[in-house]
């Protein structure tokens, strides 16, 4: 369902017990205030993207730090960064019901990324392109591919 900071708020006052997925952040972000306070009360708040070479935004490139870094930017999150970087990660596996996913524990996946930054200020101020990625416990190669390896998986809009 898709709903908007007032509908928020009327399924606060009506006592709504189901899940509310608030689309466009960019329409949230002229609500910082109540936004804010959404956050503090425990109410889960994730943000995701698809727009990966889409015609609305034709630069993506399924990157969760990029997600992150424009989140921090358009919706105006506070400087507490730690309290939002589950926002990108651990909030939206749960919402999608994946208990496993996004876990470090004997037994799971090893799946990360490891970057060089040591502050959130850090992190979100540059690409973080020398990242590296581990899947099942083993580093993987993240070279990017020649655009033109891609020419048949995306829409060109020109």
């Amino acid at each position: 369902m898709l709903m908007y900071p007032n509908s928020l708020l009327r399924a606060i006052r009506h006592q709504f017990t189901g899940k509310i997925l608030c689309g466009h952040c960019c329409s949230l972000a002229v609500e910082v205030v109540k936004q804010a306070k959404i956050g503090k009360q425990g109410i889960p708040v994730a943000f995701a993207s698809d727009n990966c070479r889409a015609p609305f935004f034709g630069f993506g490139d399924r990157d969760i730090l990029e997600v992150f870094d424009q989140a921090v930017r358009i919706a105006h999150l506070d400087p507490f960064y730690s309290d939002w970087i589950d926002s990108v990660t651990k909030t939206c596996v749960q919402l999608m019901g994946l208990p496993n996913v996004g876990c470090l524990g004997v037994g799971l996946s090893a799946d990360l990324i490891i970057f060089k930054a040591r502050y959130f200020s850090e992190l979100l101020a540059r690409s973080q392109r020398d990242r590296i990625i581990l899947r099942q416990g083993q580093q993987i190669n993240t070279d990017l591919p020649d655009y033109a390896e891609l020419d048949d998986l995306v829409f060109d809009c020109l």
